[in-house]
């Protein structure tokens, strides 16, 4: 198992919020884009994705291998909780502050 670290990176340093995903201490992959912390990453069963949440507003879908964004889920007022895949992957469910869960 591969721990998630997750960040806010400092003002003054890069205006981002990375998600890190580290093996023995070396950064394998840093995924960044959101704009807010980043409150929970999950990768899907076959491991070729990760779901982040983040107190931005979005979740987003990344690829594992590569730390590409592949896709931007918007709509969220409040922050945005939990983002999990289905269990055959095909769908992303999130849940935030708004008392909300979408598919």
């Amino acid at each position: 198992m591969i721990p998630i670290l997750c960040r806010t990176v400092p003002d003054d340093a890069i205006p981002d919020t990375l998600a890190r995903f580290q093996e023995t201490g070396k950064t394998v992959t840093a995924l960044t884009g959101h704009q807010g912390l980043v409150s929970w990453a999950a990768f899907s069963d076959d491991g070729k994705r990760i779901a982040t949440a983040s107190d931005d507003g979005t979740a987003k879908i990344w690829n594992a291998e590569s730390g590409a964004l592949l896709l931007s889920l918007l709509g969220e007022v409040y922050r945005v909780r939990r983002a999990v895949f289905s269990p055959d992957s095909k769908k992303v469910l999130t849940a935030s502050d708004d008392r909300t869960v979408r598919i």
